[in-house]
This record gives structure tokens, sequence and C-alpha cells, in this order.
């Protein structure tokens, strides 16, 4: 068949339509029920698959499974697909996954985008069906118009710098240290007191093998003295940071060492003191692990008649007397002592209105996780030395998880006599010319119960150390409970929200040592992954400035939380012309700049507000049933 010069003509038009239309791919997951018992996923893909722009759409039961990823590679290539959109679960869940399988099949990964019709969809409407399905159809029209407009974006390359900081040389920081420096990366572990050891040293024995903490804490140093890719740096602190992932400015400052008295160790540890410090006043480092540790509760004075006595005491100077003590009876400051009442959650758990605010004015509401543990730990320990001593413990409630239930299977069979009291009723202490104790006991339906004792031994709590300059300079974000806060409790747990920046121990929150060697190694880990690449690749959704726009009043600079933003002359020639500068690597694309700017002069690559703005129009519109 002969075709005329308009009929060609014709054809070659609706050709080059055919090839600059948009091909985008829609998979809707089943979640396997989690979103189809709710969502009418099959109805949802028929409608969005009679969008113009739509060449491929699909529901399947698990798309994150192997078969589903198939599905989506195999159509990329066979349909030449130029977008892909999933609908599924929680971006923070499989969004990474999603882009690895289209980059793999040719696309770029960043003209994947990603719905969520789960968490904000049938997990929220789950008795409303058809307002549900209703739902899940305007949220992918609305991605549609979203990716129509999305240009190839690229990662952003940044150069690393290949060595590590450390800052905290108790046993997360020295495990942290230990594990980078195995894997021959530069390490500068920097502690601010005289020696390494930190909150070790001034524990008993180590659960679950029952190890001498101070044994194991020189095992440590005297690994981390050996390793010669670690550069130590004691009476040291961190006084100013700058920087982001890859280069971090790291500025050091000594500390008077009469600030950090030795004796306030239970130990000397010799060998670290004799090491040579590795003397440097500013590091550049590209990744560093927050290991910064945890402080005791003190208890206020009269709290349980702490300090008006002599023999009311915390429990960790209890452990530090026993540490030395070497007598057949226990005498403490000339006395015998042969009752002892210790008392759990001081400074621990506490409740408004019952407990007296500690002079932060922040009541510690949480369960310092560690302190039942050690406290049993130590009556049996008593009840070992000294047979004949009667002990009292009185508990909330007992929490040695896990298999540390053995503790109080064994004070049970020490004689070692519980005593429940309420929530709302602290046990009260009379001192005159001996220690007596009131209190109500649960477990014997409140029967009132007065006990006359030699020593009151204080359980106390775990709080967050005083923040250091490098928290508030990187804006690193605390919880509730004040310690460091993770990006995400199960999918990123040892890392901050800020790149390049992970946490260890009990910096993070109360935990006990083999918790926070685990946390270590994982941190190290993380850290180990970028630090051994010469360059890493960032996301490029980061703020962008229009330069013609832009007025430098600095409006995003005084709104950007992680130090991303600076003003600058713009130019040669423009002296006393102002521009805002975003630095890439800093930048998180929290959008916050965005808000503030009167001339629109700075957005979010890959979410620009004519993008945003064309994405809302598409979810009004009404979906025909």
């Amino acid at each position: 068949m002969i075709m005329s010069d308009k009929e060609k003509k014709d054809k070659k038009k609706a050709d080059k339509t055919e090839e600059t239309q948009p091909r985008v791919g829609v998979y809707v997951c089943h979640c396997g029920g989690n979103i189809s018992d709710v969502v009418d996923t099959s109805k949802v893909s028929k409608i969005i698959g009679e969008d113009p722009n739509v060449a491929v759409s699909k529901d399947f039961i698990f798309m994150c499974s192997d078969p589903g990823q198939k599905m989506i590679a195999d159509d990329v290539k066979a349909n030449h697909l130029d977008h892909v959109i999933v609908a599924s679960c929680s971006p923070r869940l499989h969004e990474m996954t999603f882009q690895r399988v289209v980059s793999d099949a040719g696309l770029n990964p960043f003209q994947y985008q990603h719905v969520n019709i789960r968490e904000q969809v049938s997990w929220v409407h789950s008795h409303q069906h058809e307002e549900a399905t209703d739902k899940s159809i305007r949220l992918i029209r609305g991605a549609i118009a979203s990716v129509l407009d999305q240009p190839p974006l690229e990662p952003i390359k940044k150069k690393m710098i290949q060595s590590a900081a450390v800052i905290g040389g108790g046993v997360a920081g020295m495990t942290a240290a230990l594990d980078l420096a195995n894997r021959d990366i530069p390490v500068h572990l920097i502690e601010k007191g005289p020696v390494l050891g930190g909150n070790l040293l001034n524990l008993d024995k180590l659960y679950p093998m029952e190890i001498d903490a101070k044994s194991f804490a020189l095992n440590l140093a005297d690994k981390v003295l050996k390793n010669p890719a670690i550069y130590l740096h004691l009476d040291t602190v961190v006084d100013k940071t700058e920087g982001a992932i890859g280069d971090f400015m790291l500025q050091l400052k000594k500390t008077e060492e009469s600030t950090v008295n030795k004796e306030n160790f239970a130990v000397s540890l010799t060998e670290p003191e004799k090491n040579p410090d590795y003397d440097i006043s500013v590091l550049h480092v590209g990744s560093f692990i927050m290991a910064t540790g945890h402080d005791l509760y003190e208890p206020y004075e009269g709290e349980y008649g702490y300090k008006k006595s002599p023999f009311v005491v915390t429990l960790p100077d209890l452990i530090k007397y026993l540490n030395i003590y070497r007598g057949n009876t226990f005498v403490y400051k000339g006395k015998e002592i042969k009752t002892v009442a210790m008392i759990h959650c001081v400074g621990s758990r506490q409740i408004e209105g019952v407990h007296q605010p500690p002079p932060s004015g922040i009541l510690n509401t949480n369960c310092s996780r560690v302190c039942c543990t050690t406290t049993l730990q130590q009556a049996n320990r008593l009840k070992s030395l000294f047979p004949k001593i009667q002990i009292y413990d009185l508990y909330r409630d007992i929490r040695t998880y896990g298999e540390k239930e053995h503790y109080y299977e064994e004070a049970s069979k020490n004689n070692v006599i519980f005593i429940k009291y309420p929530d709302e009723e602290s046990p009260e202490v009379e001192i005159n010319g001996s220690l007596k104790i009131k209190t109500r006991d649960i477990i014997t339906y409140g029967l009132e119960v007065e006990m006359e004792v030699d020593m009151i031994v204080l359980a106390v709590g775990l709080i967050p150390r005083i923040k250091p300059h490098i928290i508030t300079d990187l804006s690193l974000p605390t919880g509730n409970n004040g310690f460091l806060q993770e990006a995400h409790v199960k999918l990123r747990p040892v890392e901050s929200s800020v790149q390049g920046v992970f946490l260890a121990g009990t910096a993070q929150g109360p935990k006990d040592v083999r918790e926070s060697t685990t946390t270590a190694s994982a941190a190290a880990a993380k850290a180990g992954a970028i630090l051994t690449k010469e360059s890493i690749n960032l996301s490029p959704f980061v703020a962008v400035v229009d330069t013609d726009k832009c007025q430098g009043h600095a409006l995003c600079v005084n709104e950007c939380e992680y130090n991303a933003i600076t003003i600058h002359d713009k130019g040669v020639g423009e002296s006393g012309v102002k521009i805002a500068s975003v630095d890439p690597s800093a930048c998180v694309g929290c959008g916050a700049c965005v808000a503030v700017c009167p001339e629109q002069a700075i957005q979010v690559q890959g979410y620009d507000i004519n993008k945003l703005e064309k994405e809302i129009s598409a979810i009004m519109l009404e979906v025909k049933q």
C-alpha cells in the first residue's frame, strides 16, 4: 500500500508523539493483604491504567518480593519506561529497594516515585474501603503528575577523608576505635579524662561471664595502645565542630587535669597515662562516632536521707567500696553493717507530683534498665562476702530482662527479702540516731512495713551527659529522655539524622556493657562502609539557590538547623551584593528554608513548588467511578 504525502506526514507526527509521550509504569502492592484487604487494588490499577501517560499498570501480592522486583525490571526494559511508581508501604522500608531495581534495569533511580498507601491509607482507613480506594487513586495520580516534570537527577559526589574520630574513651569508644582500626582506617580516639575506661572503671563483675570489669578495661586499653592506627587524645574535648560527611572539622581543646580528678576513678590505668598524646589541635575526618557515655543521677540532699546520714550511699559508691574492702565482716565508717536496705528507681521512672525534680527541672521518667540487675548483683555479692548480713530489696518492678533473671533467682535463694512499694508512694526514711524506713508492701495487700537498718543503698539511674559543643554545633537531635536520638529505631538504629555521624553505647540511652559494645561495633561497621570509599554519592534532593532571585537577606540561614547555608558576595565585580549558598553534603532536604524565602529563590531540588502544585491539583481531581 502506497501512502500519500499527507499520510506519511501524519504517521511521522504520530510516531514522534509516541516517542515523546511519557511512559510511566505504575505498580500497586497488595502487601499480603495489609493493603488489599482495605483498598481495591485491582480497581486502582485499572483506573490508573487509563491515564494516557501510563504505559503499564499492574497490581501484585508482594511488589518487594523477587518476582515483584523482576516484573518491574522486565517492564522497564520491554516497555521502555521512563518513570516508575510503586504504591505500597512506607518509603522508609522499600524506597531504596525499588530505586535499586530500576537502576539495575537501566533507568535513573531518581525517576522512581514511591507512594505510601499502607500507613497513609489502608492502616488509617481500615473501615472505609471505598474511601481508601479513592484516596489511593488520588495519591497515585499526584505522583504521576509529579514525575512527569521530574528532570533526571544525578547523585552528588563528595570526596571522603578516609579517617575517623571516636569521641569517648569508655567501653563503647574503645570498641568502636578498635573495630575501625582493624580495617586499617586511621582513628582519633578523644577522651576528656586522663585515663581510658569511662564508667567501666567503676563496675564490679560484667554479665554474663562475671568477668572482672577492671581486667576487661585494661585489656581493651592495652589493645588500643598497641594499635598503630589509633591516635589517642587524653584530657581532650571537642571545642568546635564544622563541616559535613566526608570532611568534618573537629577543633580540639585540652582540659585542665585538675577538672578530671583521677580519684574519681576506681582504678588508675597507668599505661594510658604513659602513652604520648597525638599532639594536634584541629582534625579533619570523614566520619565520627559519638560514644560520650552517660552520667549518674545525684540524689538531692535529704532524698531518702542522702547526705543527712553517712550510711545512706549510692549503689556506685557501694561498688567502689567493696572493690577495695577486704574485711571478714562488713564495716563501713567504723560501724559494722548487719542490715542493708536497697532502694530501686532513685532518679529513674520519676513521677510528676511524687518526685522532686532535679536541678535541671526535668524529671527522668525513663527506666535506666541496668539498675535492677546491678542492685541484685551487689545484693548477692554482699551475701557471698558476709553470709549473715540481712538485705531488704525495696522495688517498684524487678526488670532483670533476658537471661539476667538468674540474679533475681539467686537473690531469692540467698533470702533477700523483697518488698514491692507503690509507684505513687516512695519509702519514707527517718534519721534519729538510726535509719528507719517506712513503706507499704503491695505483695501483702498494702501492709505497712517498718524496718531499722544500718545502711541504705540507693540504686541511682543513668542520665544524659551535659551536651558538649559538638551536639549543638551540628544540631544532633536528642530524644525526650535527653539522650542522643537515632534516625530510626529499627531501620537506622546507630545512625544520627546528620549524615556521617554515628551513635554508640550509653550516649544513645541506658545500656549494659554487652549492649554498648554491640552498638559500638554496629556504628563502626556503618562508618567503615563509607570511610573505605574515596568518594560517596549523596542524595540530590537538596536545596538549590536561584542566583537571579536571591536577595541575600539570610532568612534561610537563620532557619536552617543543619548549618548548610551561608551568605557570601555574589561574584567578581559585585562587591556588597550578597547571595545564599548551600553545602549539599550538609543539607538534608527538609525544606525549612523554602518556607521563609519571600522571593522563592531557594527550592529543594526535585520538590520545587511548581511541581508540588501540579501534584496537589492532580490529587484534588474527582475520581470517576
